[in-house]
């Protein structure tokens, strides 16, 4: 693979991700406080499209982020050149 599609590649995966789990927050309904079952049952019927498309934006987004930190680990070579590297892709907390 070009080595400048592949930076090109994981800059968008890094911005896209961004704005796409921004936009999911932003497009999903939030009910109002103290709801009853009922009314919250009802709240999730009236508001069903924004709420799963707004899930699904999450996912997407969450993976888009995730391959944007598993291809800076890989592009600084770092995946397997060091102990370090190979920490963040068999146990990402250990990174932080």
């Amino acid at each position: 693979m070009n080595l400048r599609f592949a930076h090109s590649m994981t800059g968008l995966c890094g911005i896209l991700g961004a704005v796409v789990l921004v936009t999911s927050f932003v497009i999903n309904p939030t009910p109002p406080d103290n709801l009853t079952t009922s009314q919250l049952g009802e709240f999730a019927r009236q508001h069903h499209s924004p709420i799963i498309l707004g899930g699904w934006l999450q996912g997407i987004g969450s993976l888009l982020l995730v391959l944007f930190a598993l291809a800076l680990v890989h592009l600084a070579g770092l995946s397997t050149a060091s102990l370090v590297g190979s920490r963040c892709l068999q146990e990402p907390a250990s990174c932080w």
